[in-house]
């Protein structure tokens, strides 16, 4: 596959001197085995660089034509016919598309990752089919373990996204203010990005996390993206926060494996352990994980997953998909239910996973299975009717009684607010509420509202055991060029659902979660513990209810 590549091109949300503050900022401390020296492209040393460089991400389909081997797989080779417009002096309310070229060529890939080099002045660039022997097993198996830290090491990495192009500043908003200009040119990229072929890869996945700075490269247009630190209140330095929440990953204070996974299960690959490597490359703090082509891919992907549910249980933080433009990749594997492969897991931080100090526990078996020990109750949750909102009736939302439900009767009615729980779900979790009900416990704030549910199937009646996950986002207000340092923290209460798979048996299936609670953390006189919340919820609804086991497949 052959792409086009526009020089000059305008910067989406240009800042005077951006690029080059944001090259000059200090490198991380590894330096990949070797680099290229742009200026002359040789290959080189890594230790040559030792003011920094950048490091290339792209689709590899899209950097030349596409042979297969006998083997069954496939090669690219880098041949002209990639094309390369080059123009004069454009205005800067003006594209590259009605204007014609002074200069149009058939270039290879590597041709057009020279002119990138020298329109964006980077002096050295990691590209890993010059960086890697292709052919040295060893030796490429041993830089794909050190991928992590090339991209995290990077002053900022490229990314090759040819599928981004802008038709006009002007349908931007260019007339009216620089910062219409901004927040019209990211919406757009960012719908362009999630629809490219380098959205949909896992070794992209990896890049973009493991990066602190990266630079979309499109056809005739980039637009850099900056990390922000979401849990300390750091904006990003731009507003381009679908892609700033993902920078940065091996660098945020809080961070939880759903926040990956939540893109992970939805990515491809051109061989099936790569989904696995980029997973255990981004994760690797969590989940110290050997690399091997040779190794079953079911064994390993079950070995992956145990080891990762041992070390972080918010692999259990999944709600339903239903709404999100991608396909699971990963459902097709028989995995169990609490892997999430067959929902959306939540797209924020969990800050803290609890279960209550009184014996609790969870381990998981030979078979996979996961079995946890704690207090629980049940409900009966109601499902969203399409394009209405639930009636204001106390029969309509609240749960029918179990022998572990409480119920006080001196509430009367109990309604949701127009689109209050569905809106609240999404901006904790990044799922769709599927489902509500009503848990009427004296010690929960609000209840004289419906608990949002994001399930992956229909349930009569649901269990909700004693694990909480403290799902944290944070939220700034905008201004101009700069997202404004004004922000705070929100934090969502939520838990497990499961299903009992067979009447009289212990066995269960995870289906989703549920949001209990919320609250916004102004400081220290508005913080609530997590802790006091679990233990007087389950304290209210259950009283001295023994522990339970729930073996769930």
């Amino acid at each position: 596959m052959y792409i086009e590549y526009c020089t000059p091109q305008p910067a989406l949300n240009y800042v005077p001197s951006f690029s080059q503050k944001l090259a000059q900022e200090t490198a991380g401390y590894h330096r990949p085995s070797y680099l290229i020296r742009t200026f002359d492209w040789k290959r080189v040393s890594g230790k040559e660089a030792k003011e920094g460089y950048c490091a290339l991400s792209y689709c590899w389909e899209q950097s030349g034509k596409i042979i297969p081997i006998e083997s069954g797989d496939y090669t690219c080779i880098d041949v002209p016919g990639h094309t390369m417009k080059t123009f004069g002096s454009i205005p800067y309310s003006d594209l590259p598309n009605g204007l014609a070229p002074n200069e149009e060529q058939n270039v290879t890939y590597e041709g057009l990752l020279k002119r990138i080099c020298q329109d964006f002045k980077i002096r050295y660039l990691w590209y890993d089919k010059i960086c890697i022997n292709q052919m040295g097993k060893e030796e490429k198996q041993r830089e794909i373990k050190q991928m992590h830290l090339i991209y995290s090491s990077a002053c900022y990495t490229v990314a090759m996204i040819p599928e981004v192009s802008i038709a006009s500043l002007w349908d931007l908003g260019w007339q009216k203010s620089l910062s219409k200009v901004i927040a019209g040119a990211e919406q757009k990229v960012y719908e362009q990005v999630q629809k490219s072929l380098w959205w949909k890869r896992s070794w992209t996945l990896e890049e973009l996390m493991m990066s602190d700075n990266i630079l979309i490269v499109g056809r005739n247009a980039h637009l850099w993206a900056c990390k922000g630190n979401f849990w300390t209140g750091f904006a990003p330095r731009t507003t381009n926060y679908f892609i700033a929440h993902m920078l940065g990953y091996k660098y945020q204070e809080v961070k939880s494996a759903n926040m990956v996974l939540h893109h992970a299960h939805f990515r491809t690959s051109a061989k099936e352990h790569d989904k696995i490597f980029a997973l255990a490359n981004i994760l690797n703090e969590v989940v110290p994980f050997t690399i091997d082509y040779s190794c079953n891919f079911s064994t390993m992907l079950r070995s992956f997953y145990r080891q990762l549910a041992k070390q972080d249980l918010t692999v259990m933080c999944f709600g339903s998909a239903a709404g999100f433009e991608h396909q699971s990749t990963m459902a097709s594997y028989s995995l169990p239910s609490w892997t999430g492969v067959a929902g959306l897991h939540a797209k924020y931080p969990v800050a803290n996973t609890l279960l209550e100090p009184n014996g609790s526990h969870y381990y998981i078996d030979d078979h996979l299975r996961l079995h946890i020990t704690c207090r629980f109750f049940t409900i009966r949750p109601t499902k969203y009717e399409e394009n209405r909102q639930p009636k204001d009736t106390m029969d309509h939302l609240k749960m029918k009684l179990t022998s572990n439900t409480y119920y006080n009767r001196s509430i009367g009615r109990c309604y949701d607010a127009p689109g209050w729980s569905q809106w609240h779900m999404e901006r904790f979790t990044g799922c769709n509420a599927t489902h509500f009900c009503n848990v009427l416990s004296k010690r929960l704030r609000r209840t004289r509202k419906a608990s949002p549910l994001s399930l992956t199937e229909d349930c009569e009646e649901c269990i909700i055991p004693a694990v909480l996950f403290d799902v944290a986002s944070s939220f700034f207000s905008i201004t101009g060029l700069y997202a404004a340092l004004d922000s705070y923290l929100s934090h969502g209460y939520v838990l497990p659902v499961l299903k009992k798979l067979t009447s009289g048996s212990q066995r269960y299936k995870a289906i989703g979660f549920i949001l209990l609670d919320q609250y916004d953390d102004y400081g220290v006189l508005f913080r609530k513990d997590p802790h006091i919340f679990l233990n007087n919820t389950f304290n209210s609804i259950c009283g001295d209810q023994p522990l339970k086991e729930f073996i769930i497949e």
